[in-house]
């Protein structure tokens, strides 16, 4: 199904498409009981672009991204947290410029339920040259455990990106994830993330390919 999917948005969609890959390593640890930190390197790689069946991008490197966020939380299902984000893209195209961002986050959890559903609420504020972009995130989504190591994950998130003498810029994400935790402390991940960017000006397909390891001192 997804290689039908893939091949006809390369065949014969009009709107662009593009295909990455994204590894990415994080360490986190606890503080206390309700302090946690973590800190992680991820890369973001252009693999290909296609539009008309034709193709318009070649390989190459996006960025690479360090990352940390304090966790705190707030109640037995609750938590906030504050992020720092920040890209390194002129390393890799004279045209961009680097990438400086601030995160707030609030998280709710229902470990009860049989899906183990969650929401994610997110508020970015994205500086980039002159441009200060402020970016609203909402997640809905779950995971089930498929046996004692493995997991699936499905979630969902839509996003709203404003800037003062741009248009608002609406986006929506959809990923699958398998997440293994057969080694103690450690979890692999792999998933698939398709995101509908800027679908109310100019609508480009995204393809993700996402690839993590995640440990836990």
């Amino acid at each position: 199904m997804l290689v039908c999917v893939l091949s006809s948005f390369t065949g014969h969609a009009q709107t662009p498409s593009y295909f990455f890959w994204e590894p990415e390593f994080s360490i986190g640890f606890e503080s206390s009981e309700k302090w946690s930190h973590t800190f992680g390197i991820a890369d973001r790689a252009l693999l290909s672009g296609y539009q008309d069946g034709e193709q318009i991008a070649e390989f190459q490197n996006e960025h690479l991204e360090l990352n940390h966020f304090t966790q705190y939380k707030t109640g037995a299902n609750t938590s906030v947290s504050l992020g720092l984000r920040y890209r390194f893209k002129e390393l890799f195209e004279e045209s961009s410029y680097d990438e400086l961002r601030f995160v707030e986050q609030f998280k709710v959890s229902h470990p009860n339920s049989d899906l183990g559903l969650g929401h994610r609420f997110r508020v970015e504020q994205r500086f980039k040259n002159i441009i200060t972009e402020h970016r609203f995130r909402y997640q809905f989504g779950g995971s089930k455990d498929l046996n004692e190591e493995f997991a699936l994950g499905l979630s969902t998130e839509a996003l709203l990106t404003l800037a003062n003498q741009v248009k608002p810029s609406l986006e929506q994400r959809f990923l699958l994830e398998i997440t293994n935790s057969t080694f103690e402390n450690l979890e692999l991940s792999i998933g698939l993330d398709y995101e509908m960017a800027d679908y109310n000006n100019a609508l480009e397909h995204e393809f993700f390919l996402l690839t993590g390891v995640a440990l836990e001192l």
